[in-house]
């Protein structure tokens, strides 16, 4: 990241926000982010669960454009899954071998390398995103796929009332532009985005 193209964001409240005018990503300073302690606390608030149709519904934003690129044979990784890993236990209903991993809950990642990686409500909790998104490259083959889904911003003008920032454990968020240059560092291409919430990734082989 270019620091030189960096700006604070005039937005009121306690947090600082910084924009990156080189790949879009808006960021909050570390005096902003929130302890281990607190952050593992408002997860475990989060109550996701397989029985809750509308949570598997909204899962569905990530699995459905997915899915059909994969094979029964690949090996996923549900990366972040947080304490109640439903889009994994989805997966294998379906005949796809899945792991989970999350830093706070399920710590260790099974296998060096998955044929796919899904990354669903993760990204924006990124503290070093360029650390984070080397580390899934590292653990994803050439030929992958990696599905993320978080909610995109859209224009600065709007992102001081934008609810999404609000959460204290978010403070990474991402434009279609910051995606597009994920694909570029990382040598990926974008098949598929609805430019919302829902991108998927194949790493290239080349």
């Amino acid at each position: 990241m270019n620091t030189t193209a960096i700006e604070q964001l005039d937005i009121p409240g306690k947090r600082a926000f910084y924009f990156c005018s080189t790949c879009y990503l808006i960021f909050v300073s570390d005096v902003g982010k929130l302890n281990e302690i607190d952050e593992k606390e408002r997860y475990l608030l989060h109550q996701n669960k397989k029985e809750d149709e509308r949570y598997v519904n909204f899962l569905r934003y990530a699995l459905d454009p997915t899915v059909p690129l994969l094979n029964r044979g690949m090996k996923g990784l549900d990366y972040g899954c947080g304490h109640t890993p439903v889009l994994s236990l989805l997966l294998r209903e379906e005949g796809y071998t899945c792991d989970i991993y999350d830093p706070f809950f399920y710590p260790y990642i099974k296998k060096n390398h998955y044929d796919f990686i899904f990354a669903t409500e993760v990204v924006e909790h990124f503290f070093n995103p360029g650390r984070e998104f080397r580390k899934v490259d590292e653990l994803l083959l050439k030929g992958g796929y990696l599905t993320i889904m978080t909610s995109f911003w859209d224009k600065l003008e709007l992102f001081t009332n934008w609810y999404y920032k609000n959460d204290p454990a978010h403070v990474a968020f991402y434009h279609y532009k910051t995606f597009q240059a994920i694909a570029a560092w990382l040598n990926y291409e974008i098949v598929y985005t609805d430019q919302r919430k829902v991108i998927v990734f194949r790493k290239r082989e080349f």
